[in-house]
């Protein structure tokens, strides 16, 4: 478990402090700070730039600490010099316009400063500057002041966002990037590791794409509602680079991953273990970092019979035959685990025979599975007690399921495992003629589970709150 001794506090509303954070992996609640900047500033007028940005930094925590004694409280600022002067913060668009064109051709510091408080004392205060020199490009900045909104041009000091298209505005740029986006991050992560036992658990999902995974919703989901100091990101690896990026991850101190398609299968052969489920199921979807070795396992079987036990508690996986429609990678995983269920038969059924033939003959030590041609599946309904669909038949963009249920005995269960709808077409039918019915998403969030377990050392829930947000 990654958690901090003490509960962290950002005295900040700032978007882009905010956003850093989370970024970074820490767990914490933003609380505004409402100082006079401006008394603070003119009272410091003969000090330098420096010394006002940590005194605005400190103000801010310590006004936020006597609320919350028992917190660590984050006080940040940032204030930006030029030509010898502390700018501040345009007031309209016309003001930033003037300012942007004003320092064109020239160079402007920017100083972000941060400051510790616990109980009303400072523990830890640092500054940092940056260097920017601005390009003299009018026709590029007065495109550039047009097409920016007002949270850029009024919310920023600089009337840019350096992580966005501000950074086509230099041509010279000498500082941290973190310092420039208004707070000197790796200085307080280090001094947080130090002091106060900070571990940040880096974890991710690799595939090829990966833009369209929900497991950093899901993930992210968890390490915020469980207050840990952690990170899960998506990581697009092309499968040429999977063993190289893969090492780039150890080195980058990740304690684990996911594993989605295309390197399910390939990255078996980069791991030190591999556990007896994976091996059966011939696929590793979830990766352990210790001591820079792999160990592989495999979690989505584990996620279909959770799914069912959870939303079909009186469901009796022995009480007859299950028919399973598919013989993809998917298919693989819930014959596993409904024979490791007690799942007395399988009935297997593919658009492509051989396919079928192929994944019976890889489990047929496990159990008795019995492969029938596509065009049989209504004839098989007849005496079963369970359905699942593991094609993409009726996900949406895909050819729909066609398949009567009328030969379906009323006590039977039916599932599919799609999500996107997440009632199909299968399961309206089922429902309308009064089946029991369990959707696709449970099986996604289920699977999700044991991972987190092993890299976080908590078991996380799975709640309509995260199906919502998934869903949506």
């Amino acid at each position: 478990m990654t958690r901090l001794k003490l509960p962290l506090i950002l005295a900040s509303g700032s978007a882009g402090r905010k956003a850093l954070l989370s970024e970074a992996g820490l767990p914490y609640k933003a609380i505004p700070a409402d100082i006079d900047e401006h008394k603070i500033i003119k009272d410091m007028n003969n000090s330098n730039p420096e010394d006002i940005a940590l005194e605005l930094a400190k103000q801010k925590a310590l006004v936020i600490s006597k609320q919350n004694p028992e917190s660590l409280v984050i006080g940040s600022d940032q204030i930006l010099v030029f030509e010898g002067h502390i700018i501040s913060k345009a007031g309209s668009r016309e003001e930033a316009a003037e300012k942007l064109k004003s320092m064109a051709g020239k160079t402007h510091s920017l100083i972000s400063a941060v400051s510790v408080v616990l109980n009303d004392k400072i523990l830890w205060s640092h500054s940092d500057k940056a260097d920017l020199t601005m390009k003299d490009d009018p026709v590029f900045l007065e495109d550039y002041i047009q097409k920016s909104d007002e949270s850029t041009l009024l919310g920023c000091v600089g009337a840019y966002k350096i992580e966005e298209q501000g950074k086509n505005l230099f041509s010279e740029i000498k500082g941290d990037i973190y310092t420039i986006m208004g707070m000197p991050l790796k200085s307080l992560l280090d001094y947080l590791k130090k002091e106060h036992g900070l571990k940040i658990t880096k974890t991710g999902v690799i595939g090829h794409p990966i833009a369209h995974s929900k497991s950093p919703l899901i993930h992210e989901f968890w390490i915020k509602k469980n207050d840990l100091a952690g990170h899960y990101k998506a990581i697009d690896i092309a499968p040429e680079s999977l063993e190289k990026s893969v090492n780039e991850l150890i080195e980058q101190g990740y304690k684990g991953f996911n594993v989605t398609v295309p390197h399910k299968v390939a990255i078996m052969e980069l791991c030190s273990e591999v556990d007896n489920t994976a091996k059966t199921i011939g696929a590793v979807n979830t990766v352990f970092i210790k001591n820079g070795k792999l160990s592989g396992s495999n979690t989505d079987a584990f996620g279909f019979i959770q799914n069912i036990r959870e939303n079909a508690p009186d469901y009796d996986f022995g009480s007859g035959p299950a028919l399973v429609l598919g013989a993809g990678g998917a298919a693989r995983a819930v014959i596993y685990g409904l024979l490791e269920a007690g799942a007395p038969e399988i009935i297997l059924t593919n658009r492509t025979l051989e396919k079928a033939q192929e994944l019976a003959g890889h489990f047929s030590d496990l159990g008795k599975i019995t492969v029938i041609d596509w065009d049989k599946r209504e004839d098989a309904l007849a005496g079963i007690a369970l359905i699942v669909n593991t094609t993409s038949l009726g996900m949406n963009g895909k050819a729909p399921l066609e398949i009567s249920l009328e030969r379906l005995p009323q006590e039977a269960l039916v599932c599919d495992i799609v999500y996107a709808p997440l009632m199909t077409a299968l399961l309206e039918q089922a429902k309308a003629r009064g089946n029991k019915i369990v959707t696709g998403i449970g099986m996604l969030l289920h699977q999700a589970r044991p991972g987190f377990e092993l890299w976080h050392g908590i078991m996380p829930e799975v709640t309509e709150e995260l199906e919502r947000l998934v869903l949506k």
